[in-house]
């Protein structure tokens, strides 16, 4: 059994390193982050025990948009909730699309029905969509 945390939304990294001081000491975890704002990738903590992913986790792998709210995080695919922070502070429109991760289908491909995995999943609102997936996905043990 492999122990596994997968940090949907990595933001700069920092859960991870909070869940390591914390709950895993013994470094018995591996880590798999997901960050989709180009601005805080070189923030991500990436080691032996740490691989980290330029991209974001959603519900299907269609293109979609991915609205980039400055180096403080907060990024979204929803274009109203990031009209609302265009509004508010009169900054240019940036935004970059990506084929995004199925959860489902990455969880699948890369663990077992064995496998303890902890989800971190902070990611703006494609949380129904990737949680809806999750739901409706049958997953097969193989023997």
């Amino acid at each position: 059994m492999r122990k596994i945390f997968l940090d949907c939304g990595s933001n700069d990294g920092c859960s991870v390193r909070k869940f390591q001081d914390i709950k895993d000491k013994d470094k018995e975890f591996e880590y798999f982050c997901f960050e989709g704002n180009p601005k805080l990738f070189k923030y991500h903590p990436v080691n032996d025990f740490c691989t980290f992913y330029p991209n974001i986790v959603y519900g299907s792998n269609e293109p979609i948009e991915f609205y980039i709210q400055g180096s403080g995080g907060g990024s979204t695919t929803s274009r109203r909730k990031y009209q609302g922070y265009l509004d508010k502070y009169k900054c240019e429109e940036e935004k970059v699309k990506y084929n995004p991760v199925v959860l489902s289908d990455f969880i699948c491909d890369n663990f077992s029905v064995d496998d303890y995995i902890v989800l971190k999943l902070d990611v703006e609102g494609a949380e129904y969509s990737i949680l809806q997936n999750l739901l409706g996905y049958k997953i097969q043990s193989v023997h």
